[in-house]
């Protein structure tokens, strides 16, 4: 019996205001990644509504079918966040170049997120079309199952 359990590797999701976009890619990683060896989480550098999950968002991932807590509130992205994770998920390019500059001991586990285009984040804007707002909730569930395959790798 092994009387040391296995250390969880940590990860934390940051996106702007941790509404929409974070809370999509917290909860796809969550529901794909082994629990006994994974904690992630997410948060936003900006916090405009502490109440939910954007709507959209939560009936996109119950479609996909991700269920989603009730519970979920956007926590702001604090200092003691960025030390204390494993690896940090940014998903703007602006974001992941300022917490560069500004925590220079992060930038080891720091990766952009990405987007289809390797040098530009995935953009929601709540002014898009309804088709568009898929599209791009599309390509968020399609780059967290590539991280989840990338994060499982990486413990095996």
């Amino acid at each position: 019996m092994n009387l040391y359990p296995l250390k969880k590797t940590k990860i934390l999701v940051v996106s702007k205001n941790n509404y929409t976009r974070g809370p999509l890619v917290e909860k796809v990683l969550k529901k794909n990644l082994p629990k006994n060896k994974f904690l992630i989480t997410s948060a936003g550098v900006e916090i405009l509504n502490n109440k939910s999950i954007d709507p959209k968002t939560e009936q996109f991932l119950i479609y996909q079918g991700y269920p989603v807590n009730s519970v979920f509130r956007p926590k702001k992205l604090t200092a003691m966040m960025l030390k204390s994770n494993d690896y940090i998920l940014i998903l703007d390019d602006n974001i992941f170049d300022d917490l560069k500059k500004r925590f220079k001991d992060i930038v080891k586990k720091t990766k952009l997120f990405n987007s289809p285009e390797p040098d530009n984040s995935i953009h929601l804007n709540h002014n898009m079309s309804n088709d568009n707002i898929q599209f791009i909730m599309k390509n968020l569930l399609f780059f967290s199952l590539i991280w989840v395959d990338c994060f499982k790798l990486s413990k095996s």
